[in-house]
């Protein structure tokens, strides 16, 4: 069994190159290492689209995180609840990600 108490307090590492972890928060660098641009304000179908991706990539480091602590406690009932919870905001807040998808579509068509 893993030592998710010194994980835990340890900055988390991805196996993307892309993320990275930054003053509490996952940066996305990107292809070209720069960090994300700063979004268009000028075309909020383009913003959404950021937007969306973003919390994508936070919905599925937060998922990683889940899975892995519900693994290192596989028979603690009390842990596979919470991570059972967890899991569910996170379907719950990809339902969102697509609906900002599907709303930059409809803005880009108008």
């Amino acid at each position: 069994m893993r030592n998710t108490a010194a994980r835990s307090r340890a900055t988390p590492r991805f196996d993307n190159a892309r993320l990275r972890w930054e003053s509490g928060a996952v940066v996305d660098e990107g292809d070209d290492g720069e960090g994300d641009p700063l979004p268009n304000h000028d075309d909020p179908g383009a913003e959404l689209g950021t937007i969306a991706h973003d919390l994508s990539n936070l919905l599925a480091a937060i998922r990683s995180f889940a899975i892995v602590i519900g693994e290192d406690a596989p028979d603690d009932e009390m842990v596979r609840r919470d991570v059972d919870q967890i899991l569910t905001a996170v379907d719950q807040a990809a339902m969102l990600a697509r609906r900002l998808r599907e709303l930059r579509v409809a803005l880009a068509m108008q």
